[in-house]
């Protein structure tokens, strides 16, 4: 893991070091498709809490899939103060991991002005686990 890690190998292995993790990693792109399998399910952003996936992208003029997930961390700031923050890695060092509020994303966070929030992602059973604590 210290010689990099990109975002969903990132979130896949910190949902598993949690003991919540899904089933098997998977890309971006077949995060982006997804409904319901492997142990996540789809839900809206409007109903997306502290611990859910966001999933963005697009296909570039090579109709190359290009990708991004990242943990919704706080998306009102009620807990942290930042509106928005999002917690994600980026092919570098796990060290180089960032935080970021939604208003990043929108202010030329991503590379690629295309770069486009495509799916919102719960982990199965981590809304009960919330509830819990």
């Amino acid at each position: 893991m210290d010689e990099g890690i990109d975002c969903s190998n990132y979130t896949w292995q910190l949902y598993r070091f949690l003991g919540m993790g899904y089933d098997r990693f998977l890309s971006t792109m077949a995060l982006s498709r997804l409904d319901r399998a492997n142990g996540l399910h789809k839900i809206s952003f409007e109903d997306a809490l502290a611990g859910d996936l966001l999933v963005y992208g697009y296909r570039d003029e090579a109709e190359r899939w290009r990708g991004h997930v990242v943990i919704l961390v706080d998306k009102d700031g009620g807990t942290t103060g930042h509106r928005g923050l999002v917690l994600g890695a980026h092919g570098g060092s796990v060290d180089e991991v960032q935080y970021v509020t939604f208003s990043g994303f929108d202010n030329g966070y991503f590379k690629d002005s295309q770069m486009r929030l495509v799916n919102v992602l719960r982990v199965d059973g981590t809304q009960e686990k919330r509830e819990v604590d």
